[in-house]
């Protein structure tokens, strides 16, 4: 499937690979984008045991410097559960800014117990002022 999508111009999807043995540990998305608002909103995974090494912040970094840097996006944004330190960390790290939290929005099918959203966005300006 991301084969597929590859070839389409407004998807923008991207496999975490290791530079050692190139094996895939993750993935990082635009999950939802609207190109006239200018604004997306990331998503991303990777297997838990590379967690807590930096990877997915280089990941992220490298995905915001695309989107505001080559795509030209005003608005990128990103949510995690808030409970979810690690994800919390990677985002504050590249920038996102603690926006509000959604009370008891999500329920995982893993757990069906509702958790908290915390919402984190980073506009174009604070992003090239960050960056210099």
């Amino acid at each position: 499937m991301w084969e597929r999508e590859s070839g389409e111009p407004h998807i923008y999807h991207w496999a975490i690979v290791l530079k050692e043995g190139n094996v895939l540990i993750g993935d990082i998305a635009v999950v939802r984008a609207d190109d006239f608002q200018e604004r997306g909103t990331i998503g991303y995974c990777m297997c838990k045991a590379w967690w807590g090494k930096g990877i997915m912040t280089e990941a992220l970094s490298e995905v915001l410097r695309y989107c505001f840097e080559e795509v030209g996006f005003f608005r990128i944004d990103g949510e995690h559960a808030a409970e979810n330190i690690g994800s919390s960390r990677v985002m504050e790290k590249c920038g996102l800014v603690y926006e509000g939290t959604r009370r008891k929005f999500f329920r995982p099918p893993t757990t069906g117990v509702r958790v908290d959203i915390v919402e984190r966005g980073i506009l174009r300006e604070d992003y090239f002022k960050n960056i210099k």
